[in-house]
């Protein structure tokens, strides 16, 4: 072996040694290109995905406790304001303006959006928020 070459034999070991991607990457002999920094992006994709996921898997299970909590327990679960927007997007669907509802002062969007509430399920709206909810944290992450 040449000088050079058992430099980087050397240099190899010790990025090794050190763990990490850099190290890794290196073994596999990727260099900083743009092929490791896609590779990078990918992981860090995967890892982020994976925590929505998760997030995901949460608020299907608190959506699923309140609803077993709102047809079993006193105390519920869902705020009155979601029965104000389901009883606005019911007016909706029906044909009638979702302001004949009392206590109604929201967007007459929003009554649009939860139709599938009556149409659908009951936690349609639910769902949306939710999905809203991880989108937004999509996003912004």
């Amino acid at each position: 072996m040449g000088g050079e070459e058992a430099e980087a034999e050397e240099g190899a070991a010790a990025m090794v040694m050190r763990g990490g991607w850099n190290g890794r990457l290196w073994l596999l002999g990727l260099g900083w290109n743009d092929e490791v920094w896609a590779l990078a992006m990918a992981m860090a994709l995967t890892q982020t995905t994976w925590l929505l996921l998760a997030a995901a898997a949460l608020r299907l299970l608190f959506i699923a406790f309140g609803e077993w909590q709102d047809a079993h327990m006193e105390v519920r679960y869902t705020d009155i304001d979601y029965q104000v927007f389901s009883d606005a997007a019911a007016l909706l669907a029906k044909g009638r303006s979702p302001f004949e509802r009392e206590t109604y002062r929201y967007s007459p969007l929003l009554a649009l959006f939860l139709v599938p509430n009556v149409l659908l399920h009951p936690a349609w709206g639910k769902i949306f928020f939710s999905a809203a909810g991880m989108s937004k944290q999509f996003l912004f992450s």
